[in-house]
């Protein structure tokens, strides 16, 4: 009888042994399934927030080659191309051939920024929108060029008229000092060291190379470095920080008009 017993113990007491280490086999593959959830889990969170980074460098730092424009802005673009392509498209009208060959540049340009913005391609959107607006302007300048020839003067008071009125014209208040006359951004950064006949290689300045010479000028005219005028140092800061600003937030459009700018004056 008692040998009966303890056979039957050490029976329970294997079947135990096993029940045992069945839960911890089981226990061992639940803890190899959550951890691969988990790195599975942080694998995907990781490709997610890299996507977050790159569309963040692209869209709201503007280090991407295609669009770093607000929406704002760009229905601003909209609105001028519109009222300039009325202006352009009456005048065409009413002049005929040849002058068709820019309606037909700035209608081909049109619908592709139609088409792009369709499909919410803003970035092809934005810039066959600036090239319609471009032919809009080349038109105008034409215009004022066949008027200038047709008027038969050549006095030096019909062309500094002209040459003032070519140089200030669709300059955005932003960009405008109180004559009307374009403000230079890169001749404020850069001071006596700006060259205005070499205009064209500010533009091919990096952001970096414009925040170095930012911190240099900001370094320059920081107000604690100037107590005995410390007002006229403030406003010299508040300058040079407002060139730096539009110079990051709205470098392709200023770009376009200082290159314009200065184009028509040296030519």
């Amino acid at each position: 009888m008692k040998e009966k017993l303890k056979e039957k113990e050490q029976r329970i007491e294997e079947m135990l042994e096993k029940i045992k280490m069945e839960e911890e086999e089981e226990t061992k593959k639940d803890k190899i399934a959550v951890t691969t959830a988990i790195n599975i889990g942080i694998k995907l969170v990781e490709k997610f927030l890299n996507k977050l980074k790159d569309l963040n460098e692209k869209y709201s730092e503007g280090t991407h080659l295609h669009f770093a424009v607000t929406l704002y802005e760009f229905g601003e673009i909209e609105e001028e191309l519109k009222n300039n392509y009325n202006i352009v498209k009456n005048s065409i009208e009413e002049f005929g051939y040849p002058f068709t060959i820019w309606l037909e540049e700035i209608d081909k340009y049109i619908n592709l920024y139609s088409e792009n913005r369709e499909y919410y391609a803003y970035d092809k959107a934005y810039k066959n929108c600036l090239l319609a607006l471009a032919y809009c302007y080349s038109y105008a300048v034409m215009i004022d060029i066949i008027k200038i020839l047709g008027s038969g003067s050549s006095s030096e008071e019909s062309r500094t008229e002209y040459k003032e009125e070519s140089s200030y014209s669709d300059i955005p208040d932003e960009f405008r000092n109180e004559d009307g006359s374009l403000v230079n951004y890169y001749k404020i950064l850069w001071e006596d060291e700006y060259i205005e006949s070499e205009y064209e290689k500010y533009v091919k300045y990096t952001r970096k190379d414009i925040d170095k010479q930012y911190k240099k000028m900001a370094k320059k005219y920081h107000p604690d470095k100037h107590a005995d005028d410390k007002e006229k140092a403030e406003a010299k800061f508040k300058e040079i920080q407002n060139a730096k600003d539009i110079l990051f937030e709205y470098r392709d459009r200023y770009d376009e008009i200082y290159l314009e700018y200065f184009r028509r004056k040296y030519k």
